[in-house]
């Protein structure tokens, strides 16, 4: 009896339970927007992954697919899944691509788009905490809501539109604090640096302002609208290498904000003290001067800073993409280190529409008469003459 009884009692054993997965939250605070640029079409948007486990948890690979065909737009793991990650967030250990229990982790998306934008997205975490992996699914709809197409922010002459997203404290990785949360203004900005034909960025002392190409130069209005924001009186530093740093308050230096249609608004920074043209509650008409190209605020050098945004606040809503209405691609600068020192790669010059500048592209606009006559094409020549 007592042995069919410990029989009885072995057929009734339970396999050990399994340990329960992670607890992995993935969100989205960004609708995903499509930008198209002269160099492809993308989607751009971050997740967030929030650990609610009592473990770390390790991020081990992204997919993003298109919701609707199963088409993959994003595959990354290891070291371009870390590269991705947001620096310096809470609990977010981005070199190591470790999530702490209670802490957040930010990846920038960055997918390509081949043929038509999808609808929807798919995305998919998988990550590993101690021995037990598991994934994480994220559904987000894309808005197809019409993007603004803008005319010059700048007049006639060589421009180079500087940024890339991967840059680790470019504008597209900057979030700031704001009454609604975190925000990222610069989600889509761009710097525009004014270069000689020779791709010089200045003559004369590259480390007085006025000397660079570029200084003084109109600054426009890309649409008709009211002026939302203006601030002048922010002092320029006498040198480039002296310019001390400035708080969230003062980096964008002076500025103009003009409303747009849909609740959108242009943003241009950096402007010359004492150059502005306009108030707030100004109507203005595409082409008016509103300001010059300066240096003022947080600037490794003169150039006009412009964004879309979703906010009259520079810095206190979220970065919104936007087109050019045409300008004439020129070529582009591989490696932006060599801004400055030498010519950029030319391409075969060609007018492009309705998109925006790609990854350091070098472009130059077609600007009313009246850009032109107010524009200086070479600082120092103007200067010394």
């Amino acid at each position: 009896m007592r042995v069919m009884l410990a029989l009885a009692c072995g057929a009734l054993a339970l396999p050990a339970p399994r340990p329960p997965a992670p607890q992995i939250a993935l969100e989205s605070h960004f609708a995903p927007h499509v930008d198209r640029t002269d160099r492809g079409v993308f989607v751009r948007y971050e997740l967030h992954v929030a650990n609610r486990d009592t473990s770390a948890v390790r991020l081990h690979a992204l997919a993003v697919r298109d919701a609707s065909t199963g088409a993959t737009l994003l595959d990354i793991a290891g070291d371009q899944l870390r590269t991705a990650l947001a620096v310096g967030q809470r609990g977010c250990n981005a070199a190591e691509g470790l999530v702490s229990p209670g802490g957040e982790c930010a990846v920038y998306v960055d997918a390509n788009v081949t043929g038509r934008a999808p609808r929807a997205l798919r995305n998919s975490i998988a990550f590993v905490a101690g021995r037990v992996g598991g994934q994480a699914d994220l559904d987000l709809p894309v808005p197809h809501d019409a993007t603004p197409v803008l005319g010059p922010p700048l007049g006639r002459g060589t421009w180079v539109a500087v940024h890339h997203p991967g840059w680790a404290r470019g504008h597209r990785r900057v979030f700031y604090a704001a009454a609604r949360g975190n925000v990222l203004p610069g989600r889509f900005a761009i710097d525009f640096v004014k270069v000689s034909p020779e791709g010089a960025v200045s003559c004369g002392d590259p480390d007085w302002p006025s000397d660079a190409f570029g200084y003084g130069d109109s600054v426009l209005a890309v649409a008709d609208g009211r002026i939302a924001a203006v601030r002048d009186g922010v002092a320029e530093s006498k040198t480039i290498r002296g310019n001390p740093a400035h708080d969230p308050n003062t980096a964008p230096g002076n500025y103009v904000v003009l409303a747009l249609a849909r609740g959108k608004f242009a943003t241009y920074e950096h402007l010359r003290p004492g150059s502005i043209r306009v108030r707030e509650g100004d109507r203005v008409r595409r082409g008016a001067i509103l300001g010059e190209l300066g240096f003022t605020g947080d600037s490794t050098g003169p150039h006009l800073h412009f964004h879309v945004s979703d906010s009259a606040a520079p810095l206190g809503g979220e970065g919104m993409p936007f087109l050019f209405d045409s300008f004439t691609l020129l070529g582009d600068y591989p490696d932006i280190a060599r801004l400055g020192q030498g010519y950029w790669h030319e391409l075969p010059a060609k007018t492009v529409r309705r998109v925006g500048p790609g990854v350091n592209s070098v472009l130059s606009f077609v600007a009313p008469a009246s850009a032109d006559s107010a524009s200086r094409t070479f600082a120092c020549a103007v200067r010394a003459s």
